[in-house]
């Protein structure tokens, strides 16, 4: 893999072969990490293709575990070295439940090498292209944007500036306090998936072609096991 584009490109081919099979089920997509940055850029290149999005923890901006130097110099290095890989991701950063990074790290499906540093450039690239006003301004799609305040893989600064930007009249943002980047995987993910499961009810309900008039920013925090929401002013 060379190119977010190439990612970006099946989404949108596999995406309009389902809709064409089923034209009258509403239209949700859920990117995570990386699949986050993806769906991004879908939804920025293609805002017809899907009424609704769910972005977890998406790879917008630099995180801080990447040497600022190599991001910048990545493209170049890429094409020199091809075969030349980033540093090894620190699996224990993953999630704060050991039993899921175990599984992610016995996990066959899953690329375990060292991404090649001129798709990782591309990566960052692709971020800071999307985070550019042009696409922000043309971004409306209704979306709900999730990260971990303790995230080390990615940067949360990057989505939150995404929403906090955009144009988008229904937009709300969940940081999650203390939560590492596998989101779905964390301890007390059974009680964050209603919370998703209510935002997608929600519109769901909606009369055709309604919108919500939604700019809502929220923390969610653990307290003796209970995760609880508050409202950012």
């Amino acid at each position: 893999m060379e190119k977010v584009q190439h990612l970006v490109d099946d989404v949108v081919t596999y995406a309009g072969t389902v809709h064409a099979a089923n034209p009258d089920l509403p239209r949700f997509l859920f990117g995570h990490s990386m699949g986050g940055l993806v769906s991004l850029k879908v939804c920025v290149s293609q805002p017809n293709l899907f009424q609704y999005a769910i972005f977890s923890a998406p790879s917008t901006s630099r995180p801080p575990t990447v040497n600022p130097v190599l991001a910048a110099l990545g493209g170049v290095v890429g094409k020199l070295g091809p075969r030349l890989r980033l540093t090894p991701l620190d699996k224990s950063t993953l999630c704060r439940n050991a039993a899921s990074v175990q599984a992610y790290e016995a996990d066959p499906m899953i690329w375990h090498q060292n991404i090649a540093v001129g798709f990782g450039a591309d990566i960052l690239a692709t971020g800071a292209q999307l985070l550019s006003q042009a696409n922000l301004s043309q971004f409306t799609i209704p979306s709900l944007f999730l990260s971990g305040s303790a995230d080390t893989i990615v940067n949360p600064a990057g989505s939150l500036k995404f929403f906090q930007n955009c144009a988008s009249p229904d937009k709300t943002y969940l940081s999650l306090d203390g939560w590492f980047h596998e989101l779905l995987n964390e301890p007390e993910a059974d009680q964050l998936m209603p919370f998703i499961t209510d935002w997608i009810k929600e519109r769901l309900a909606l009369a055709p072609g309604a919108v919500l008039a939604t700019n809502t920013q929220k923390i969610g925090s653990v307290n003796e096991g209970q995760l609880s929401f508050q409202l950012v002013p």
